[in-house]
């Protein structure tokens, strides 16, 4: 309880910070694996300035297995980002994140391009390498009683698909290639890779409160001990002060 307190206070601190220079998004959202039975939730609170600079803070919270059941931390994770606009219809954006767990933190930079093609349609690509600060221990094929440890690192390659729909309705297709940077690592799916398919719709209710759900395709990644496949559902709502 003493540690989503402290969320809490960090994400009050950003919030009133962020609100005293210009509008700030709260971002809501639960979210539920069916392989997994996991249930989970998270807050946002991010803001973009007219100087080009963006920040957010987000916590995660697990909220049980099979059912609603725990609220205990899950994760910490304050992300920054600058917009570079080349041309009028292209931006580059340079950018990185600060994960914190339990387990340690990680530094995850990244570059992301958007392209704005038609009037209603625009592509991303981003391309992220995620570094841990420490090690993980691994037994996978390793001989009975050693494990093998090392930092887990990995990339992550997206890209999405964004399409708007008059004035109020967004549909976006990501699909998202993970692969481990060191093999003695392996996803849930027994590969040192994974993939994910996600579609997300969205529709504005008002300028300050937006809707969405997500269903998304993991593969058979549920756990090593099986090949359930795995499909995550959210719903959240942005609210927009």
């Amino acid at each position: 309880m003493q540690a989503v307190q402290n969320k809490l206070a960090l994400a009050a601190a950003l919030l009133a910070v962020t609100a005293a220079t210009h509008a700030v998004d709260v971002d809501v959202r639960g979210e539920y694996r069916t392989g997994s039975e996991a249930w989970r939730s998270r807050i946002k609170i991010g803001n973009q300035w007219q100087n080009n600079f963006g920040a957010s803070l987000e916590a995660g919270m697990f909220n049980g297995k099979g059912s609603l059941n725990e609220f205990k931390s899950d994760f910490n994770e304050i992300e920054a980002w600058y917009l570079y606009k080349t041309s009028p219809d292209v931006t580059v954006i340079p950018g990185g994140f600060l994960t914190w767990s339990s387990a340690g933190s990680a530094i995850k930079p990244y570059l992301r391009v958007n392209w704005a093609f038609a009037p209603t349609w625009r592509a991303d690509v981003r391309a992220r390498y995620d570094h841990n600060n420490y090690d993980v221990g691994s037994t996978w094929q390793m001989p009975a009683g050693y494990t093998y440890y090392g930092r887990n690192d990995q990339w992550q390659f997206d890209f999405w698909l964004t399409k708007w729909i008059g004035d109020k309705t967004a549909v976006e297709y990501n699909y998202a290639w993970n692969r481990k940077d060191d093999k003695q690592f392996v996803y849930n799916n027994g590969r040192n890779w994974q993939y994910l398919n996600n579609l997300k719709v969205s529709y504005s209710v008002s300028p300050v409160f937006i809707p969405y759900a997500e269903v998304g395709y993991l593969g058979k990644v549920a756990s090593l001990a099986n090949d359930d496949s795995e499909w995550r559902l959210r719903i959240g709502s942005v609210f927009r002060f």
